[in-house]
């Protein structure tokens, strides 16, 4: 859908660029004023265009050292309607692609492993403990759900694809978001012991006894399969800026399931149990890894061509 993109630039540049913006294909709209910013200080151009035509855009600004430097930016937004006479068939029909910056934002605002996204993390833990010692599914799905754990893995993918810094910061709250909720896991675990709730081979809630323990420490052709699956439906979610989805992609993953049986596993000193539940992460963690550089990386070559500018 079209995109509203606002550039600050120094007043030396602003004539140089309009005559380049007018022509660039997908523009539906520029407008100039001149001297408004103060930080950074300089003239504002706005425009609104195709996000077909995006890219090219951000192109052209990349090669002019436009948002690489403390003298300019560069902001895009999503308006909520665009009336365009002459461009309507253009925007009816326009393409969905985020732009690098874009996903590294929305990957930075659901991932980052602060405070409140590692009490999350802890939550799903306990949520995810709890319904695999009572085989109750939904209490598991809403652990997958609730919990942001595709986004950090997938961002050390875009990092790497894109030649930027993210990966560092997606390495980061990977470790962190996943060991708070293992921690919180086995905590669980430790509590529901002690209340004589067996961890595996209870009374199921609703399911046979252990049904969903041996699920999600299994590695199976058919599991496999699914994880390729939704680790691709989540990175190319990621890429056309829909990643309000990925909650889907995480009910298909057994990243939260897996991650927090390894201390349901430890704490019941079922060692075996906690190797293959580790096994399943690491699986789950890795086709995210490696379908989220494929589809970025296509992403790279077809659409983006280009590095990430953060």
């Amino acid at each position: 859908m079209p995109k509203v993109v606002q550039i600050t630039v120094a007043p030396s540049q602003t004539d140089r660029l309009i005559p380049t913006l007018r022509q660039l294909p997908g523009l539906l709209g520029l407008r100039v004023q001149r001297a408004v910013s103060i930080e950074p200080p300089g003239d504002v151009l706005t425009l609104e265009v195709t996000n077909r035509s995006l890219h090219g855009l951000v192109r052209l600004l990349r090669e002019q050292a436009i948002g690489c430097n403390s003298a300019s930016s560069i902001t895009t937004s999503e308006p909520i309607s665009v009336v365009s006479s002459p461009k309507g068939e253009a925007i009816a029909r326009d393409a969905s692609e985020a732009t690098w910056e874009e996903m590294e934002l929305v990957m930075g605002k659901e991932s980052n492993m602060t405070g409140n996204a590692l009490l999350v993390m802890a939550l799903s833990g306990v949520l995810a403990t709890v319904g695999i010692a009572t085989d109750a599914l939904h209490v598991v799905i809403g652990a997958m759900v609730i919990a942001p754990g595709f986004e950090p893995i997938s961002r050390i993918s875009l990092g790497v694809v894109a030649n930027g810094r993210g990966w560092r910061h997606g390495l980061y709250d990977t470790g962190a978001g996943y060991l708070a909720l293992l921690v919180a896991a086995a905590i669980t675990a430790a509590v529901l012991q002690a209340a004589g709730t067996p961890l595996f081979g209870g009374t199921g809630a609703y399911l046979p006894a252990g049904v969903l323990s041996d699920h999600w420490s299994e590695v199976s052709p058919s599991s496999l399969l699914v994880t390729a699956a939704a680790s691709t439906a989540g990175a190319v979610l990621i890429a056309t800026g829909r990643s309000v989805l990925t909650s889907g992609v995480m009910i298909a993953l057994a990243l939260i399931p897996a991650a927090a049986m390894v201390g349901m596993a430890l704490v019941a000193g079922e060692g075996a149990l906690a190797l293959k539940a580790l096994l399943r992460w690491c699986v789950e963690a890795g086709s995210v890894l490696v379908f989220s550089g494929l589809v970025l990386g296509w992403k790279r070559l077809r659409v983006h061509r280009r590095g990430i500018m953060l």
